[in-house]
């Protein structure tokens, strides 16, 4: 689609910008322009499959390589809240591949300013293709990463002491951000690990901002905080995280 694309485009009006997207964990298109050559990846991401290879085509690569302008990589999270986009807009469900182009317009123009020759003030088109190739348990965790993705929540990974009341006490260290999710291990050593998701408060702040605030307040309620919302392992563990673990007796397991 991208070569096709190019092509028309560059024949017709060949100012206008040709911006191809992929999925972070899937760039082979994005890795062999960088390197000037044809790219086999080690391995792909399978969320967005299809537009997951890990050699795009000899021919495609050879247009692209030519006529592209740029490439931008988006993450899951990013594609998750392009899909929410696309229905809350449309009432059409995407799939993730089909909906990768507004996740990548989304996040090319945020990191442009607004001005009138490479801005918002431009007119932007993204060209979205769709084959309801997506499976219904798919739908749960792209209403989870959405938020994720829009930068609205952030997750975190506590080390917290394993007392009466140290729930009430993180809470108050957050306000008035909402908490959003809140899993719990206990711990044999009085030490809880907790995965706690939390909505920011203001939109008009950097996340980034609401993190270090969220980080400082837990540390002065005596809880460590480390920020995972980039770590996609973390944040898979973190789905299945519930209950307490299982003890050592005199050494044995």
């Amino acid at each position: 689609m991208l070569a096709g694309i190019a092509a028309y485009v560059k024949r017709v009006r060949p100012g206008v910008l040709v911006i191809g997207v992929e999925a972070e964990d899937a760039a082979g298109m994005t890795a062999s322009i960088k390197a000037g050559k044809l790219t086999t990846l080690d391995q792909v991401g399978i969320f967005a499959d299809g537009a997951a290879v890990r050699t795009v085509g000899t021919e495609t690569f050879r247009i692209c390589n030519e006529l592209v302008d740029d490439m931008v990589t988006v993450s899951n999270d990013e594609i998750c809240a392009a899909v929410r986009d696309c229905f809350e807009d449309t009432r059409a469900m995407l799939e993730p591949a089909g909906a990768m182009s507004v996740a990548g317009m989304k996040k090319y123009l945020a990191a442009r300013p607004a001005d009138a020759e490479t801005g918002a003030k431009g007119t932007h088109v993204a060209i979205l293709s769709d084959s309801s190739n997506i499976e219904f348990d798919i739908f749960r965790f792209i209403a989870e990463r959405a938020a994720i993705g829009e930068q609205k929540e952030a997750l975190f990974a506590l080390h917290a002491p394993d007392e009466s009341g140290m729930f009430y006490k993180m809470y108050q260290a957050v306000q008035p951000r909402l908490v959003t999710e809140f899993v719990y291990r206990h711990a044999p050593d009085k030490v809880a690990t907790v995965f706690m998701s939390i909505e920011r408060a203001d939109e008009l702040r950097p996340i980034s901002e609401e993190v270090d605030d969220v980080i400082k307040g837990l540390a002065d309620v005596r809880v460590k905080a480390v920020d995972i919302t980039g770590n996609e392992l973390a944040k898979t563990h973190a789905r299945y995280l519930a209950g307490s673990r299982p003890g050592v007796i005199d050494g044995e397991r």
